[in-house]
Parts: C-alpha cells; sequence; structure tokens
C-alpha cells in the first residue's frame, strides 16, 4: 500500500504564466527472495519504492485566437 503527496505553484504576469509542482511517492518496501540462482539460496533483498517527481512549465498567453468553437 503506498501513496501520494502532490504540491504545486503558479504565478501570472501579463500574458506569463510559470508553474511548478512536485509529487513525492511512496510505495512500501518489498522483500524479493532470490530463490531463482542456487549459489543465492536463502538471500533476500528488499526494495523501497519511493521518489520525486517534479515538473517546471512557461506558458505565454498570446491575444491570437486561432481555434473558435460553434456549438
Amino acid at each position: 500500500m503506498g501513496g501520494v503527496l502532490r504540491s504545486g505553484a503558479a504565478a501570472v504576469a501579463k500574458n506569463w504564466t510559470v508553474r511548478t509542482e512536485a509529487n513525492y511517492f511512496n510505495m512500501g518496501t518489498e522483500r524479493y527472495d532470490v530463490a531463482a540462482v542456487p549459489a543465492l539460496s536463502g538471500f533476500a533483498v528488499d526494495v523501497k519504492q519511493a521518489g520525486f517527481i517534479s515538473t517546471v512549465g512557461v506558458d505565454y498567453h498570446s491575444a491570437l485566437t486561432l481555434v473558435t468553437a460553434k456549438y
């Protein structure tokens, strides 16, 4: 069982947007037995599945309209 913690921020100045986001995930620790290799019989490996993923973006919003929705 695991989870994700997420946070973000954005800043706007006239036609510009700057955004950032950080995600931390922790899926726990899993133990694997290395029984497939006879020389390593009884040997176990613990794998911790956790980490950070971060993004940064810069957007420019132009006044030019290229697509118009018609309903």
